[in-house]
């Protein structure tokens, strides 16, 4: 009854898409020069650069996606705690 809200209606499923947004070791996100991107992080299967070209393991993008998720907001609080 109080504002904003927002709804969606979505269905339940686990895709294997790789690519997009480019990563390195540490889930900074890359510019085009291939150099981090001061305090941006991202993770998930819809990020690129953490296994070269291709993603061959179907059915486990769920925990990476998890897990990257995770430690990229990790990262993230160790940036932002020695600025």
């Amino acid at each position: 009854e109080e504002g904003p809200l927002y709804c969606f209606r979505g269905g339940q499923g686990i895709d294997t898409i790789v690519g997009g947004v480019k990563v390195d070791h540490n889930l900074r996100v890359l510019d085009t020069a291939g150099e981090p991107i001061p305090g941006l992080y991202a993770g998930g299967v819809c990020t690129s650069g953490w296994l070269n070209t291709g993603y061959s393991f179907s059915g486990s993008c769920l925990g990476f996606s998890v897990w990257s998720g995770y430690e990229a907001g990790g990262n993230l609080g160790e940036s932002l705690c020695r600025e």
